[in-house]
């Protein structure tokens, strides 16, 4: 149950002065770009998220132009 399911997000409290500046943090992007990545991976070679490298997405993202 839950198999292959992805989320990409980030969990903040903050008050609202601190979360003016919070909301400029580029890492969000880049786990919605990983989540992404892992899907289509995961679709393309017919594997599991769990079975799929964490290396390997690493290096997908760095071709596409992720600064990790």
């Amino acid at each position: 149950m839950g198999e292959n399911i992805i989320v990409a997000g980030r969990c903040l409290s903050a008050e609202h002065e601190a979360l003016a500046s919070a909301r400029v943090t580029a890492q969000c992007f880049e786990y919605g770009h990983a989540a992404a990545v892992a899907a289509v991976k995961s679709i393309d070679d017919g594997i599991a998220f769990r079975n799929i490298p964490g290396e390997a997405v690493r290096d997908i993202m760095r071709n596409q132009g992720s600064a990790l």
